[in-house]
């Protein structure tokens, strides 16, 4: 009974067995939920939720990577950092030894995200959902008699946006101060209301507005708990002053962060943005299913790396190089190898499962559907090793990235045109073939062993 007690208090504290939950829930709640979407939802409300979804991937971009880079600030100011780095881990900060955490620092992270995200974020992603009404607007043109349920629908998928974005930064600074476990609990209670809610919405018939209701629900629960957590995790916090921080500071990151991001995005995600120009509906539809089954896998794999990146960053910030090198190795081969099994899964299960749902959508046909899990895993793998350079608040491969991304949107749609999903799926992987499936994993390994990115830290005044 003592070693059942002590397993089940291990996996109760375990940041690992939490991001799990929290991944399976939502590859739990995607297979609860699909069934009703699929059969109350025709193939054009599917392929048009999903040209939602990726509508908001590029709002997210407003913000300027601002939510991760607060995060990261998060575990500087954790490891005793005085003042941020406009670029690069070149800081000044006590001994390792009798380093504590900076609060003044973390304070002024607080107010900076308030002030920022509510005054300038907001109005920006409003601005671009409103850009996006018309890409809508144009695709509902060929679903008559529903046109006022779709704009509904579409308003309120924007709120759900917005007020995702403009709080996200509670959640990121949360994982950033070390509270892995804290942060994926706010996301599990944030999904578990997104689901239910949907799932009585979708039996009411309340049709495609019960998934905009849904992310609502996710967007106020999980930044409301965020936030909770992270007062009583730093009491008094609100309170402390001394420090304050400017855009300006972060300037120098975040605009290398939003280039780097946006291009990370292109180059998989981006794809379906270009299947909802390209294709119709309906294709668009199966796309973004297959699409999603993929990126639950990588969601899985990516699990191992999450949770031990804001101590990497922590390592990287005090120096310790060896630390932060044993954290890496031990993360990579678990994703690859977790993504490994759960692509097989897909391709050998989900058409099965679909035809057992009777899904009025079904997934892309077996070699489209393996070229999709390739490319996805391919793309796994380089962001693993970009989000071990930018742990270290460097960006060498921004031009990689950005170019990769704009050359994979430009020639998936050449190719989509051409040879319709086929081309859309061999786009990335021709453009990133050339240069970022190499050169980003490769430079990773060689700033993490001790290149320009740990430079060691010197108190004021030493040499």
């Amino acid at each position: 009974m003592k070693t059942i007690a002590r397993f089940s208090s291990r996996v109760w504290h375990s940041a690992v067995s939490w991001s799990f939950a929290v991944t399976a829930l939502r590859a739990g709640g995607f297979l609860l939920i699909l069934p009703l979407a699929l059969r109350r939802l025709s193939p054009d409300e599917l392929g048009l939720w999903y040209l939602f979804t990726s509508i908001a991937e590029l709002c997210v971009f407003a913000e300027l990577g601002l939510g991760l880079i607060l995060g990261r600030s998060a575990s500087y100011f954790m490891a005793g950092v005085e003042r941020l780095p406009a670029f690069g881990l070149t800081l000044t900060q006590p001994n390792v030894e009798t380093r504590v955490a900076n609060l003044a620092g973390l304070a002024a992270l607080l107010h900076f995200g308030r002030r920022f995200y509510v005054r300038t974020i907001a109005p920006i992603v409003v601005a671009m959902l409103t850009v996006g009404l018309g890409i809508v607007l144009y695709k509902i043109r060929s679903l008559p008699g529903t046109q006022t349920l779709h704009l509904l629908t579409y308003g309120v998928f924007a709120l759900a946006t917005v007020l995702s974005i403009a709080g996200g930064y509670w959640s990121q600074i949360l994982v950033g101060i070390g509270q892995v476990r804290q942060g994926q609990g706010a996301l599990l209670l944030g999904l578990v209301l997104n689901y239910a809610v949907a799932a009585t919405c979708l039996l009411l018939g309340v049709g495609i507005l019960s998934l905009a209701l849904g992310q609502v629900v996710l967007a106020l629960a999980s930044v409301a708990f965020s936030r909770r957590q992270v007062l009583a995790r730093l009491p008094g916090i609100a309170s402390i002053s001394g420090l304050e921080i400017q855009f300006g500071e972060l300037w120098p990151s975040a605009w290398r962060s939003a280039l780097t991001t946006f291009g990370a995005n292109m180059c998989c995600q981006g794809t379906l943005f270009v299947s909802g120009i390209v294709c119709d509906l309906a294709t668009t539809a199966s796309y973004g299913l297959s699409l999603k089954l993929a990126l639950v896998a990588q969601g899985f794999a990516g699990v191992w790396l999450a949770v031990r990146l804001p101590h990497i960053a922590r390592a990287r910030a005090a120096g310790d190089v060896s630390r932060a090198v044993e954290l890496v190795k031990h993360s990579v081969l678990r994703c690859v190898l977790t993504y490994a099994l759960g692509a097989t899964a897909i391709l050998i299960a989900a058409p099965r499962l679909l035809q057992f749902v009777r899904s009025r959508t079904p997934a892309l046909p077996p070699p489209l559907l393996a070229g999709m899990l390739v490319m996805v895993g391919l793309d796994l793998l380089v962001g693993f090793h970009s989000a071990v350079i930018v742990s270290a608040n460097r960006f060498p491969h921004l031009v990689i990235y950005l170019a990769s991304g704009l050359a994979t949107i430009a020639l998936a749609t050449v190719l989509g045109f051409a040879y319709g999903v086929a081309g859309i799926i061999a786009a990335p992987m021709l453009t990133q073939l050339a240069c970022a499936y190499w050169w980003i994993p490769r430079r990773g390994w060689i700033e993490l062993n001790g290149g320009a990115a740990l430079e060691p830290m010197r108190a004021p005044g030493t040499q």
